[in-house]
């Protein structure tokens, strides 16, 4: 249930008074500018506009694309330099293997310096006490081993000295 609704009461208008003809003069005139009507005074503007915008953003797809393309080329370019240089790379690590060969080597030495491989080849090894025990005998080659009391004297008297060398090292 609503409340009933009231008129509200309000004084009568008071008509305005009219300027008339009884008046005898005229309002003064002046001139209404026209409302503004853009699409009615320059209808091919909105399509130019938008070709313009059209033509634009193609200029910009082609441009982004050229830099695309560049630097594609240049992505190629770079790829084919590093795998040149990477083969040079490899065949450079062939050359080295090479050069680092004995075979290379014991020919380098034999030609360019004039090196010739030896008749026989001794190996010493100390006589006396050692501290260290071995169970493999010394191994020699050519020569028979050294001794203090063998038939080369060189060899006897470097072997006493290793011996008294080898003496003074196990005292510290």
């Amino acid at each position: 249930m609503t409340a009933p609704v009231r008129a509200r009461r309000t004084a009568p208008a008071r008509p305005r008074p009219r300027p008339g003809p009884a008046a005898g003069r005229r309002p003064p005139l002046h001139v209404v500018p026209p409302a503004p009507r853009h699409r009615a005074r320059h209808p091919r503007l909105l399509p130019v506009a938008a070709a313009m915008a059209v033509a634009v953003a193609l200029l910009g797809l082609v441009a982004a694309h050229a830099a695309l393309a560049r630097g594609q080329f240049r992505l190629q370019d770079l790829e084919r330099r590093a795998d040149a240089e990477q083969a040079r790379y490899e065949r450079l690590r062939l050359d080295v293997a090479r050069l680092e060969a004995p075979a290379h080597i014991v020919a380098v030495a034999q030609q360019r310096l004039g090196m010739v491989p030896p008749a026989a080849v001794t190996y010493l090894s100390p006589v006396g006490p050692s501290t260290a025990s071995s169970t493999a005998p010394p191994v020699t080659a050519g020569r028979a081993e050294a001794t203090p009391g063998s038939r080369d004297p060189e060899l006897a008297s470097a072997t006493t000295r290793w011996s008294d060398v080898k003496r003074q090292l196990g005292r510290r």
